[in-house]
């Protein structure tokens, strides 16, 4: 029987107004309906897909000499290549990332590493 029922718009409203007419709804009609309105739902509802927006954190991290900084990054794999960007491949930059250092920057941290200069 469900093979009998389409999945457009018109076969739908087709059989509604025919269920309509007898007034009642036959058994064997039940489960075919429904599975035709399941459908049909499915089919008209767009399906919208969110994208889930990840805020950038601070991390902070130290130099194989001495010293620290910080980056903003969504994660901390994003901080790692944007603190060996910044640093490691600037030729510029006499300084060396310790990759192993990196890590989320919290208040209790960046003040202990801000007394480092007092």
């Amino acid at each position: 029987m469900i093979d009998k029922i389409g999945n457009s718009h018109e076969e739908l409203v087709d059989m509604i107004d025919s269920i309509e007419a007898l007034g009642m709804l036959p058994p064997e009609y039940f489960a075919d309906l429904m599975v035709c309105i399941d459908t049909h739902k499915e089919l008209i509802t767009p399906k919208v897909k969110v994208k889930r927006e990840v805020e950038l954190k601070e991390y902070i991290f130290s130099f194989e000499g001495g010293g620290w900084n910080t980056v903003w990054a969504k994660t901390r794999r994003g901080a790692i290549k944007r603190a060996l960007k910044e640093y490691n491949d600037n030729p510029e930059s006499s300084l060396s990332v310790r990759v192993s250092s990196i890590s989320k920057a919290t208040p209790k941290g960046l003040q202990t590493a801000c007394n480092t200069f007092y």
